[in-house]
Parts: C-alpha cells; sequence; structure tokens
C-alpha cells in the first residue's frame, strides 16, 4: 500500500511539474537613455535582450513578480547566452533598479525566490 501511495505520488509530479515550469515569474523592463524594453521570464530561461539595448548602458530595470506573495531574483549578463565569467554577471531581487555606472546587458534568467532570505 506504501508502495502504491509513492508510485501515484511521483507520476502525478511527472505531470504536474512541467505545468508550473512553464507558468510565467514575472516581467522584466530593461530601460537605456531612449529605449525600453518588457520581458515575460519564466523560471531558468535564458532571455536575450532587444538588440537595441544590449550595446547601450541600462539605466534602470524593472522586476515585478506576477504573484503579489512570491519573490523573483534574475541574473544579468554581458553575453547573450546567459554564460559570463563572475565578473560580468549580476543579480538583483524583484523591484526598481537604478545605475550610476555603465552597466550592459545582453542576457539574464530568473528563478523564483524566498523572500526571508533577501536580507541575509
Amino acid at each position: 500500500m506504501r508502495l502504491f501511495s509513492l508510485l501515484t505520488a511521483s507520476t502525478l509530479a511527472l505531470f504536474v511539474s512541467p505545468s508550473f515550469a512553464s507558468s510565467p515569474l514575472g516581467t522584466v523592463i530593461i530601460e537605456t537613455s531612449n529605449t525600453a524594453s518588457a520581458n515575460l521570464v519564466q523560471p531558468y530561461r535564458c532571455v536575450t535582450v532587444d538588440p537595441n539595448i544590449q550595446d547601450k548602458p541600462v539605466s534602470r530595470i524593472e522586476i515585478s513578480p506576477y504573484r503579489p506573495d512570491s519573490g523573483i531574483e534574475c541574473t544579468f549578463y554581458k553575453d547573450p547566452q546567459c554564460h559570463s565569467s563572475h565578473s560580468h554577471s549580476y543579480t538583483l531581487h524583484e523591484g526598481s533598479h537604478t545605475f550610476k555606472r555603465r552597466f550592459l546587458v545582453s542576457s539574464f534568467k530568473c528563478v523564483e525566490s524566498d523572500r526571508d532570505d533577501e536580507f541575509l
């Protein structure tokens, strides 16, 4: 009986997990001095930013989760395929972020985060 319930739970997880994995986490808006680009983000998917933004310094990034009770964090990369050395990536939580220094973004990837560890 115990084995049957374990098999049922694991089988259900196989069918339920993909639907959650493809549901959007939120939106990311990237602004330069004269251009803005809005992007719908899904968990762990690399998003290549608009080519008009890639070589221009970013002035502001707005990260908004779809569910108000959830957190989201995104890592931004200089490389268009979400790969960079540590010095060329930067992770931000939900909210509005402004940049005074030169900050270039070619791609980013987001994950759901636990708000409890945000200020550790």
